[in-house]
């Protein structure tokens, strides 16, 4: 079973020691390459190119330039009209407010040892307020509206997976928050969609 942490945002994914095998696991997952055939528009995410950065754009602009060419239409677009920002703490919040829901009794009950910054998270979301969280799900339908539009006629969304390389052991606790935030803002389109 899957255990929670923010059950409307909570996944499966797979991991493979080669990508023989991840491959496998994927032509399995999703057997018919027709329907993204049909496919003909391209929608690369310039917001979240330019929430990771310079150098991530040139790590993947041959990567981006390659996929395009089989496309008949490749737009840049803006997908977060009201910024990247406001859709990663609706986000936040969500995720907060479900993994309070799922975790905050066992917390407040046992008292566990967490990391700090995981802690400092937990924190957070035991003071995140009804209102908050509706306010939050409003948003997410917003995006959901936004990302129908975007996405209706079967597009395709590219953008970053990550907002650059992991950042080394030694990285202090504000350079992570920074690769964390950065790397959450491009992934709320995904997980608010």
């Amino acid at each position: 079973g899957v255990v929670p942490l923010a059950p409307s945002f909570d996944t499966v994914g797979w991991f493979a020691a080669s990508p023989v095998l991840f491959e496998a696991v994927g032509e399995a997952m999703f057997p018919d390459d027709a329907v993204f055939a049909a496919r003909r528009r391209l929608i690369v995410a310039a917001d979240a190119f330019d929430v990771a950065g310079d150098a991530v754009g040139e790590a993947l602009a041959q990567a981006v330039a390659s996929i395009s060419q089989g496309f008949t239409d490749v737009r840049h677009v803006v997908v977060a009209p009201d910024g990247l920002a406001v859709w990663r703490e609706a986000f936040r919040t969500i995720q907060a407010r479900e993994a309070w829901a799922a975790h905050g009794a066992w917390i407040t009950a046992t008292k566990p040892r967490l990391g700090p910054d995981i802690a400092e998270r937990f924190q957070y979301a035991a003071t995140v307020t009804a209102a908050a969280a509706a306010a939050a799900e409003q948003r997410r339908s917003e995006v959901r509206r936004r990302m129908d539009h975007l996405l209706a006629d079967g597009s395709i969304l590219v953008l970053p997976s990550a907002s650059g390389p992991a950042p080394l052991r030694h990285a202090s606790g504000a350079e992570l928050e920074r690769v964390r935030a950065a790397s959450l803002a491009m992934l709320s389109i995904a997980g608010l969609a």
